[in-house]
């Protein structure tokens, strides 16, 4: 159950219920559309009444956060504005496990517990990566002079994007594949593609 400023949508029947995920996630989408347009201050996960299934890679279709993540995209609920998916912004870290998506999370960029920074397709269909697994994780960090860096637990940079002397750049993670790292003004100072 998540309470959102008061509101309960809930994706489910009863606990011990049988539903697939897919049930879920439309369980979820019917009750969300009835407090559609809502503008929360407060977002509080409560209890987790019978989660789907499938819950890693999160970004899976119908797993828990993929499901509220589309309910949010949907504009069911309202999300403050300050939120950008697809970028990590200057000074921004990813810790072991966390992730940035495409704006319509067909690609996901994440910061594995392994070490290695990866892009995945919305399938889990890795398609690029960053070299670094067996390294003891740290941090993926957009630096704040433009230089996308991957740290491991002592400190020690195992990979960085050359980027550096770009204060304020970003990485961006494109609808088509592309990670990129962009100047403040917008222009392409690296990529992959896909």
């Amino acid at each position: 159950m998540i309470r959102i400023c008061g509101t309960r949508i809930v994706g489910s029947a009863a606990p011990g219920d049988s539903y697939s995920d897919i049930d879920w996630y439309n369980a979820l989408f019917q009750q969300a559309s009835v407090y559609a347009g809502a503008a929360p201050d407060l977002y509080d996960v409560e209890s987790w009444v019978h989660i789907p299934r499938t819950t890693v890679p999160e970004w899976q279709p119908f797993s828990f956060m993929y499901s509220l993540r589309k309910v949010l995209q949907y504009n069911f609920i309202r999300v403050p504005s300050t939120v950008a998916p697809g970028h990590l912004w200057s000074n921004e870290d990813l810790y072991p496990d966390q992730y940035r998506c495409s704006s319509d999370e067909m690609y996901c960029l994440v910061y594995q517990s392994d070490g290695n920074l990866v892009l995945y397709t919305h399938t889990g269909y890795p398609v690029w990566a960053s070299g670094t697994s067996g390294t003891a994780p740290g941090m993926a960090t957009m630096q704040g002079d433009g230089n996308l860096v991957i740290y491991d637990s002592y400190g020690n940079p195992v990979w960085d994007s050359g980027t550096w002397g770009n204060n304020g750049a970003y990485l961006s993670i494109d609808p088509t594949g592309w990670v990129e790292i962009r100047s403040g003004s917008g222009t392409r100072l690296w990529s992959q593609p896909y």
